[in-house]
């Protein structure tokens, strides 16, 4: 957590999801349960200002879609 000058706080997270999951179709939920449980847990300790990035591992594009799917539903908005 990051205090600004402000009064606000910034969460910032490092997402590493697993690559322990076959790169298969068919297996796209594994990591997008992977990102649910991180997001939850972040909102659950009150975190409202949350920045995450990192290597999402998603092998094909069901898998890249299922990973925004988890994050539009916690309100997260894309930004490359």
């Amino acid at each position: 957590d990051i205090e600004l000058e402000n009064g606000e706080s910034i969460t910032l997270s490092s997402v590493h999801l697993s690559v322990f999951f076959c790169d298969s179709y068919g297996y796209e939920e594994s990591r997008a349960f992977q990102l649910e449980f991180l997001l939850k847990r972040l909102r659950d300790r009150g975190s409202k200002n949350i920045i995450f990035g990192g290597d999402l591992n998603t092998p094909n594009p069901m898998g890249w879609k299922r990973v925004k799917k988890v994050a539009t539903d916690y309100q997260y908005k894309n930004s490359y």
